[in-house]
């Protein structure tokens, strides 16, 4: 359990998924397909319908949480897919 504990809290890996929550973003195309590309480049597979799904739902509601703590838009979006792909 501290291991997971220190994966999650390290500021290496939140950097690196920030960076990489950056890089999805800066690529044309939908949501969606930023998860498909998010899965194959972290797990080597594509994402399944529900997967996908309840990537979006996830993506949504941590952009709608960090609505009291970050007013610009763009970085409460790169903060959402940070998220996202540190748990991938």
């Amino acid at each position: 359990a501290s291991q997971t504990l220190f994966m999650m809290n390290n500021p290496f890996v939140e950097k690196v998924s920030n960076e990489f929550a950056a890089t999805l973003l800066a690529e044309p195309g939908s949501d969606s397909e930023r998860i498909q590309k998010a899965y194959e480049r972290t797990l080597s597979r594509t994402a399944t319908q529900v997967e996908s799904e309840k990537g979006l739902t996830f993506i949504s509601k941590m952009e709608k949480l960090l609505e009291s703590t970050e007013k610009d838009p763009q970085k409460r979006k790169v903060k959402a897919w940070g998220y996202f792909t540190k748990t991938l």
